[in-house]
């Protein structure tokens, strides 16, 4: 079968195999839910290797396979090297560089400068990664051994249980990023770098409160379980979540102690009547998780598409466009790319040209978020 290197190549195949086939997760999931290890070989199972999806995707190149599983840590080392020096560019890098979680690096129009530098050190980090041989088995089991005392967390925060719960390490489906969670299974699946993400704790937290959710308020719309989970994330861990579509602008701002206040009345409404007042959930914007998505992704990729030398708005438009980038696809409208322009203003990076109002420009010396915040009250 092979050691855990082996493994972990595997398991990027299934998750590369089911990009290609969502229909293929169903039967991982059962697969998962029937296994009695925590990190099970699904592959050696029945029924998984022969599947048409998985015998196409050994056809890949080695690297897709490799950028797959040891993109997100390679990110994390490269922010953590950007933290002091360049804390404005940690949130726009990490959203286009995931689309190494799909095997490949991000594949932009016309990049800048910038950008280059940025690929040129994740490229490096990847390979660091993997002449260390990663991480593990033992590694990685210490690390989940946390899940635990994250799933006490939660349930203290909530006054519920989460009843049955099996936890294990494999694929996740193409629409979520690090974890994902079964009902049907009450189950949570964990991808093997997640403990080793910029997203750990989150993505637990996040996805332990969904199942909790789905169990004891079945009618709850996706929508609010989604809020709730974030607003859960910023209650627990005290940091907002920083996964793109996660309303990072916003929650990063929201005091922690406002959210478990607004958490603690939620849970004991939904608790004695089953529902809640919605307002208590005003912090998030009213448009919806995958329109926040893109809004994210087009922002971030504004900031690599530009260069000093001016860039007008529609040129820029069609350069977001004929780019791909993030852990799954996102609408390039012209709406949501007007909405982008102000946002990257807000936070200082960019700016439009005072002569041409249709060309936009990075500043010189971006602000951080608190400068930015500053600069718009004294304005």
């Amino acid at each position: 079968m092979g050691g855990f290197q082996e493994q972990l190549e595997r398991t990027a195949l299934l998750n590369i195999a089911m990009q290609r086939n969502p229909s293929f997760m169903l039967h991982l999931l059962h697969a998962l839910a029937n296994a009695n290890d925590l990190f099970p070989d699904v592959m050696m199972m029945d029924g998984i290797a022969g599947n048409e999806a998985l015998l196409g995707a050994k056809a890949i190149h080695p690297r897709i396979v490799t950028y797959q599983y040891l993109g997100i840590p390679a990110i994390k080392n490269v922010m953590e090297s950007l933290a002091g020096i360049m804390p404005w560019a940690i949130f726009p890098y990490s959203n286009v560089m995931l689309s190494l979680y799909r095997g490949f690096f991000p594949k932009l129009f016309s990049p800048n400068a910038f950008y280059f530098f940025l690929s040129s050190r994740t490229e490096s980090a990847v390979s660091e990664l993997d002449t260390e041989s990663f991480k593990s088995r033992e590694d990685l089991i210490k690390k989940l051994s946390g899940i635990d005392e994250i799933r006490a967390a939660v349930e203290d925060a909530w006054n519920l249980q989460i009843s049955n719960l099996k936890v294990r390490v494999g694929p996740i489906p193409p629409q979520d990023l690090l974890a994902s969670v079964s009902r049907y299974d009450e189950m949570l699946v964990i991808h093997p770098s997640a403990p080793w993400s910029h997203f750990w704790p989150a993505c637990v937290v996040e996805g332990l409160t969904k199942l909790m959710l789905m169990e004891h308020f079945p009618k709850l719309g996706a929508r609010y379980r989604h809020q709730l989970s974030l607003l859960s994330s910023l209650a627990i861990t005290g940091v907002a979540s920083s996964m793109p579509g996660s309303y990072h602008r916003v929650l990063n701002r929201h005091p922690v102690d406002h959210a478990q206040y607004q958490l603690s009345l939620v849970a004991k409404d939904l608790k004695q009547c089953g529902n809640f007042d919605y307002k208590l959930l005003h912090v998030f914007p009213k448009h919806g998780v995958e329109e926040e998505y893109s809004m994210d992704m087009i922002t971030s990729l504004i900031f690599f598409l530009v260069d000093q030398e001016q860039v007008d708005e529609r040129d820029l438009f069609a350069r977001v466009s004929a780019s791909s980038a993030g852990y799954k696809q996102f609408s390039d409208s012209f709406i949501l790319f007007k909405k982008a322009i102000p946002r990257l203003q807000e936070m200082g990076l960019v700016e439009r040209d005072s002569r041409f109002p249709n060309r936009i420009i990075i500043r010189e010396e971006p602000l951080d978020g608190d400068s930015a915040a500053r600069q718009k009250e004294n304005v």
